[in-house]
């Protein structure tokens, strides 16, 4: 049986202490925001590592850009083989995952949970099959077209660098690729122009801001690239319909 003991979303501050330890079970951490170390190697959001039982690893934030990570310890012995079931990595190391946004918001309430049943080994069982069996990025995916992958590329620049001030015409230089062929591809493949993406992002990260620290409302349309927070709050309610502090408050 293999079951969570414990887990929590962290949002870790640049100065926390680096952590060099040799695992006493097995430890996951999903990178759901920033940036950070795992043994040298620089993860982002979307990057996860795992380590087993008795393998020594050290991880830590990024200096500029700390990272918020969700970790989970499992314990027991996976008899079932569900690591391998779920794609995960046979040794430890570092893997890819798509539930971001999911992972987020289901983790407080998940490991809440495990903690007021610490002695329910059946429902903390379950907790462990259902993390584990989300959706893991499998490296037989079947390759993208060339017009997607070029929407997988902008994505992917978007994702680095969306707390600049970065424009369209930034995008579309960096892949030197026609701003207006670039935007029929983002509407045939995302259905939305890739302004809109842009901002549909932001806003997206702004919301994750919103719920995981208690940064001011100037600070998070800074982390997300706006220069002016007045601009931020006006483009954050015509996206959800409510202000920043009223989205927080409702939260």
């Amino acid at each position: 049986m293999l079951y969570v003991t414990k887990g929590a979303l962290e949002a870790c501050k640049a100065d926390k202490h680096r952590i060099k330890i040799v695992c006493p079970d097995i430890w996951i951490h999903y990178v759901v925001s920033g940036k950070g170390y795992y043994n040298d190697t620089l993860l982002t959001a979307g990057k996860a590592f795992i380590v087993y039982k008795n393998d020594l690893c050290e991880y830590y934030p990024h200096k500029n850009d700390p990272w918020t990570y969700v970790w989970v310890r499992f314990s027991g012995s996976d008899d079932e083989n569900l690591l391998k079931r779920c794609s995960m990595p046979t040794k430890s190391g570092v893997f890819d995952f798509d539930y971001v946004e999911g992972l987020t918001a289901l983790a407080p309430v998940v490991f809440s949970a495990v903690e007021k049943r610490a002695q329910n080994l059946s429902f903390n069982e379950a907790v462990a099959k259902m993390i584990l069996s989300l959706n893991v990025k499998k490296i037989a995916e079947i390759s993208p077209s060339r017009d997607e992958a070029w929407v997988i590329k902008a994505k992917e620049y978007i994702a680095a660098n969306y707390h600049t001030r970065l424009t369209v015409e930034q995008i579309a230089g960096a892949l030197h690729i026609d701003r207006q062929y670039l935007r029929n591809l983002f509407v045939k493949y995302t259905g939305m122009s890739t302004k809109q993406y842009l901002d549909f992002y932001r806003m997206k990260r702004a919301v994750e801001l919103l719920c995981i620290t208690q940064n001011d409302v100037n600070v998070i349309a800074a982390s997300v690239g706006y220069s002016d927070s007045l601009a931020f709050s006006k483009a954050f309610k015509k996206h959800y319909g409510v202000s920043p502090t009223k989205y927080r408050n409702k939260l």
